[in-house]
């Protein structure tokens, strides 16, 4: 297995979807650094993204959006856009949230069919 964080310890981890997370890993004591992860989002609008806009988007359920211009080619032409994309969001539509908040099952399963379901690994948990 691969070591990714050879050189510090991971000290938080924020998942929103499949492929847009935060890591934060400690060198020293007040050393740190953020690896950020958003697919879709352009580089330059990753500047404007923190690890604690993560933290801030799982929790308070917020969405940023981010405006870039890409040039394009429209038959033969290049043209300049201007778009406007869903940045950070915490909205995802391939999962089902369990009551708790904290675990998850696909969308289809047999669990989101019930009338109120239960989170079984929490439930395991306290018992």
């Amino acid at each position: 297995m691969k070591d990714v964080h050879g050189e510090g310890q991971i000290k938080g981890f924020v998942a929103l979807r499949s492929k847009m997370y935060a890591v934060r890993v400690e060198k020293d004591e007040e050393d740190w650094t953020d690896e950020l992860k958003a697919k879709g989002v352009k580089r330059n609008a990753m500047t404007d993204m923190t690890y604690d806009k993560y933290v801030e988007c799982l929790r308070h359920c917020t969405k940023t959006k981010h405006r870039f211009k890409q040039i394009r080619s429209h038959k033969h032409n290049l043209v300049t856009h201007d778009t406007e994309k869903v940045g950070l969001c915490s909205f995802d539509d391939k999962r089902y949230i369990l009551p708790c908040g904290i675990h998850s099952v696909a969308y289809g399963h047999y669990k989101t069919k019930q009338s109120k379901p239960q989170c079984s690994f929490c439930v395991e948990q306290l018992a």
